[in-house]
Parts: C-alpha cells; sequence; structure tokens
C-alpha cells in the first residue's frame, strides 16, 4: 500500500491470529470482504462498516469478523447470511500502523473458512525530516546472497519504522546488487554499488543512501562465514526448484540458470569437512 499524502505514512506492524481449521471438501462456502477496500485509512475511534458475501451462507451457522491483537481481535459475531454488514470499532490509542481484519465463517459440520484478508491502515500525521537505513554500508559474502533493508524515518512525532510498500529503492548498478520493493537486496556480481530509497516524490521527498560490497567469497560459501558446510546446504535448499538471480548467483553451482538438485550435489563435494559438519 502507498499513501500519495507525504504527510503520512504506513508503518508494517505483525498481525496474525492463526486458526487452524480440517481440510474442506469441494463446494465449501467462500467468504470475501467488499467493503471497506484494501488499504483503506483509518483513525483510532473510528467506526467502520464492514460487508460480507458468503456463498451459499445456509451450509454456515455463523460469520465473524477478527483482526489483529493490536485491534483487539475484533470478534464481532453475527448468525450466517448471503450478505452480512458488522461495525468494528478502532481502538482509541492505536499507533500507526498497517492491520488486517478477516472474515470467518462456521461450518454446521464442523470447521470453518476464511476470507482473503483486507488491510486498514491508520496513518501518522506528520511530516518525515529524515530517513535512515539499519546498516550504512550492506555487505554480502558473494553474488548470490542477500540482506534486508529496514528503513526508519524521523518525524515530529518520534522515530518509525516506514513500510517498504511507501519506499522506492534504486540501485546505482544492478549487474552489483538488485533490490526489491520489499527492501531485500541481492548481489549479483562482486564490487561496489549504492542504493539509493526515497520517500515521497518531488519536493516532499527524502532519501539516503546505503553503499553495497560484494565480495568474492569461496564457491559454496553461500552465507560467507568463510566455511562451507550445512547452514551452506540449508541456504541452497531453501531456493532448491526456483530460477537463479542472474549469471553470478552463487547457488547455481553449475551455471545452467537453476537452482537444483544438481546444484546441492555439486555443494556436498566442496564442503570443508566431511558430511559437511560444521567442525571437524
Amino acid at each position: 500500500m502507498r499513501l500519495h499524502d507525504s504527510r503520512h505514512v504506513g508503518v508494517a506492524v505483525c498481525l496474525a491470529i492463526v486458526v487452524s481449521y480440517p481440510a474442506l471438501s469441494q463446494g465449501a462456502p467462500t467468504l470475501s470482504i467488499t467493503s471497506p477496500m484494501n488499504g483503506t485509512v483509518v483513525q483510532p475511534g473510528q467506526s467502520v462498516r464492514v460487508t460480507v458475501a458468503a456463498t451459499d451462507s445456509s451450509l454456515l451457522t455463523s460469520e465473524a469478523i477478527v483482526g489483529s491483537i493490536q485491534l483487539g481481535g475484533l470478534s464481532v459475531i453475527q448468525p450466517a447470511g448471503p450478505q452480512l454488514t458488522f461495525s468494528v470499532t478502532i481502538p482509541d490509542g492505536i499507533v500507526a500502523g498497517q492491520y488486517y481484519i478477516t472474515a470467518r465463517g462456521i461450518l454446521g459440520t464442523g470447521g470453518g473458512v476464511s476470507s482473503t484478508p483486507v488491510s486498514l491502515s491508520v496513518p501518522i500525521t506528520g511530516s518525515i525530516s529524515t530517513i535512515r537505513a539499519n546498516v550504512k554500508t550492506l555487505v554480502l559474502a558473494a553474488p548470490g546472497t542477500q540482506g534486508d533493508l529496514d528503513i526508519v524515518a524521523t518525524t515530529t512525532q518520534g522515530s518509525v519504522a516506514l513500510d517498504p510498500e511507501t519506499l522506492s529503492f534504486v540501485s546505482s548498478d544492478p549487474s552489483v546488487v538488485t533490490v526489491n520493493t520489499s527492501g531485500q537486496a541481492t548481489a549479483q556480481g562482486i564490487g561496489n554499488a549504492v542504493i539509493t530509497i526515497t520517500y515521497g516524490s518531488g519536493s516532499n521527498s527524502v532519501s539516503t543512501t546505503v553503499s553495497v560490497l560484494v565480495q568474492g567469497g569461496a564457491r559454496g560459501d553461500l552465507n560467507g562465514d568463510g566455511q562451507i558446510d550445512i547452514d551452506d546446504v540449508n541456504v541452497l535448499d531453501m531456493a532448491l526448484n526456483t530460477p537463479a538471480n542472474g549469471p553470478n548467483d552463487a547457488r547455481d553451482l553449475n551455471h545452467d540458470g537453476k537452482i537444483d538438485a544438481l546444484d546441492a550435489r555439486i555443494l556436498t563435494t566442496l564442503c570443508t569437512y566431511p558430511r559437511c559438519a560444521t567442525h571437524p
């Protein structure tokens, strides 16, 4: 979500309430929140009308709107129906951030169904004077390694972590490092580059930079700790059966453009100690 008013910015907030339901058979009803729209800006203390549509609601006994812990759970429950309207209240004193609500239904046969979450954004009112990254220099041990850029803003209300979706990230040399919209930098080749991070646009924008150094680590040392062991095997396993990031992706050991079992086999032959142990 991107807020267009340069005086407001969303902050990413952990939001999960996890509920496990038994597996559902085909033909189970579905729920969807039709209002408010994803990314709606709300204020502390505001009442929000939430409309939920259900297919084949006769199979449901009840429906509810639930939210993150910061929203107090929002466990608003009603008997099931094809279209229901709930009224939920954003708690007074809630901190600025991005929160989620979800519609959930209980099946008459047991178990339940959930809708796709919808985000609500509580904005910060105030100007941003500066932004800064969690590091001034990001050192990546070898092509293929990654690092996260966390950005904090200085505002009239204090320091606030910024949602990456409100920022733009630009690499001075994508052949050395690329960076995605989540602020994750990926080394592409040995060398130096600069990532510029910007919030806002035009005369209202503020920026900061991060220097990036991509080193030439030993072949197979995927985590840059100076040896090749089970930790590097785990790094490769996490990317198994995915395309390589580029021609210099350190995980693509046979340079065929993909990370697969062939690369895993090569990696095990490069281990510092027998059986890829972390020490003798």
